[in-house]
């Protein structure tokens, strides 16, 4: 029982302690709250530049999206961009938690450390700031505007929105459209390939798709509430994660698994390929490319299960 006691005391003076800083920390930032910290106008943000541990990158908007400065810039995720760009804007500190330039370090705040955000309107550096390493409850992280000792506690949140790889900012939609904008999607699988096509049934009642294989001249009713899961996939195609060191060897788009074309009512179209699947293989992994991209992404399963399903499933019963 005594070899418990000193234990059980040790937890508890930690706990305590770890209680009286955390309650320290809410008392240093309580009190006087200063909104719109940044003085940051997103309407005017057109370019932000982030140098951090994780990745030095650059997003600069264009024609109201967002790209990844690269090479070849590739598109990001507007969504993303948009609701941490928000959380700049509207971005509110309480007091200051520190001006002491000595602690900089320790808090890693100073120029040399942590993750610089800047700023642009074009060439105009419209505001700077670094942020540093979480608080003791990892609520909270250390944040200082560059050209000021003055140290804030802001949520983590925005440390963690600022931190993320290149991989997390870039665009994953691998198709993005609506369910009405869809006139057909055309499937060319190893073995076979098939259309499924709105029908012009304008004032009528009856299905509105139709399925027909190659080959074939006429093809068959299918069932709508069969036929939306399908279109919902291709219509917003999302991709999960992007390719990664542990994805080599494990990929191959020669031949394809599946080729998908995606074409919509004002005559464009999408396509997306998929790599092939060895017979009998049930991978944790799915990979689809734009053919136009040098990029690789990872897809749901259940994507690849859709895509593959047998397509009587889809005829309207008789």
């Amino acid at each position: 029982m005594k070899r418990l006691v000193l234990p059980l005391i040790i937890l508890i003076v930690a706990l305590g302690i770890w209680l009286y800083v955390n309650k320290q920390e809410e008392q240093k930032v309580s009190g006087s709250v200063t909104r719109d910290f940044l003085n940051l106008d997103c309407e005017k943000v057109n370019r932000i530049v982030i140098s951090s541990p994780v990745e030095n990158l650059t997003l600069i908007k264009q024609a109201e999206k967002w790209f990844i400065q690269d090479a070849i810039p590739k598109l990001a995720d507007f969504d993303a961009v948009n609701r941490v760009l928000q959380h700049a804007c509207t971005l509110s500190v309480g007091g200051v938690y520190s001006n002491n330039p000595e602690m900089q370090q320790n808090l890693m705040v100073s120029d040399d450390e942590g993750t610089k955000v800047s700023f642009y309107e074009g060439e105009v550096l419209l505001s700077s700031v670094i942020i540093g390493k979480p608080t003791p409850g990892y609520a909270n992280a250390y944040l200082r505007q560059a050209g000021s000792n003055d140290v804030y506690v802001v949520p983590a949140l925005f440390s963690f929105a600022f931190n993320m790889t290149r991989g997390q900012w870039m665009d994953k939609f691998l198709v993005r459209t609506t369910i009405d904008s869809v006139a057909s999607l055309d499937f060319f699988y190893p073995d076979k390939s098939l259309s499924i096509k709105r029908k012009p049934v304008e004032g009528e009642e009856g299905p509105e798709w139709a399925v027909y294989e190659k080959g074939l001249d006429k093809g068959f009713d299918a069932l709508s509430s069969r036929v939306f899961p399908l279109l919902q996939q291709a219509a917003t195609l999302r991709a999960m994660d992007m390719v990664t060191e542990a994805d080599t060897g494990k990929i191959d788009f020669e031949p394809l698994g599946i080729k998908l074309i995606v074409n919509l009512l004002d005559g464009t179209s999408d396509t997306v390929e998929f790599a092939q699947i060895p017979p009998g293989d049930m991978p944790k992994r799915y990979y689809a490319r734009k053919p136009d991209a040098l990029d690789t992404f990872v897809v749901p399963n259940m994507v690849f299960e859709i895509f593959t399903r047998d397509v009587e499933d889809l005829a309207v019963p008789r």
